[in-house]
């Protein structure tokens, strides 16, 4: 073999070894974007359950399920309420009868069985918690899938935003994660995605005018008769 035949040989052979290796980089370049991709989707699937289900899911169905109750008492069927913090805040005896009368939401109704034990407070603060670690997450942007967190939660967000705005104030730090999640899921075009494009717009679910409309004039205490609760209650 002549020295210019091993030459090319021995060119060729390195060429075969760099493209070899180029490939072997490509490879393990791929899996890794496929292994952070996957980590990604599995921590936006973990907040998603954390919302649904568990303590934080049945703090946000009662709580929901209260404001259509109060809401469609005061606008008709499929109206959510929208409280303010003061409706909110347990009643108790220490307090005149005016003010008492203001905390009408402060518990849930005798007939609401999932409530007992519970106060509708206590579970907006469990819902709002979870916006707080899903405003956090979402502020390390390499962590969260987040196409597919607008996916699942675009609408969701947007509807409790609203449902929150009367307790939007100057001190509203308990808000002030959910209202930024959701300027931010505005600002990504959620209502564009595929998922939330042909929900039914979640301001329908909100009248206009509330704030022009007096509370409904009956009590969520758990003293409340069956009966009479029964009676108060709209037709749906």
């Amino acid at each position: 073999m002549n020295a210019s035949l091993a030459t090319t040989i021995t060119a060729v052979a390195a060429c075969g070894a760099t493209g070899a290796a180029l490939w072997g980089l490509q490879y393990a370049r791929r899996q890794i974007d496929t292994a952070v991709k996957a980590r990604q989707v599995d921590r936006v699937l973990a907040l998603y359950k954390d919302f649904t289900s568990g303590e934080v899911g049945a703090a946000r169905d009662r709580f929901s399920d209260l404001m259509f109750r109060t809401g469609e008492r005061a606008f008709g069927a499929r109206k959510c309420w929208r409280p303010d913090l003061e409706s909110l805040i347990p009643s108790h005896s220490g307090v005149e009868n005016g003010l008492s009368s203001s905390r009408f939401l402060g518990a849930y109704p005798s007939d609401m069985v999932d409530g007992v034990g519970k106060r509708p407070i206590q579970d907006l603060r469990q819902v709002l918690w979870c916006f707080d670690r899903i405003n956090e997450a979402r502020k390390g942007h390499s962590s969260l899938d987040e196409q597919l967190l607008i996916s699942l939660m675009g609408h969701q967000v947007i509807w409790w935003n609203l449902l929150c705005a009367r307790l939007v104030t100057i001190e509203a730090s308990h808000v002030y994660s959910l209202v930024q999640l959701a300027s931010w899921m505005e600002e990504k075009g959620w209502r564009e995605d595929p998922r939330n494009k042909y929900r039914k717009p979640p301001e329908n679910d909100f009248p206009s005018h509330e704030d022009d409309v007096p509370p409904p004039k009956f009590s969520t205490s758990p003293k409340v008769h069956r009966g009479l609760w029964k009676q108060l209650r709209p037709s749906v």
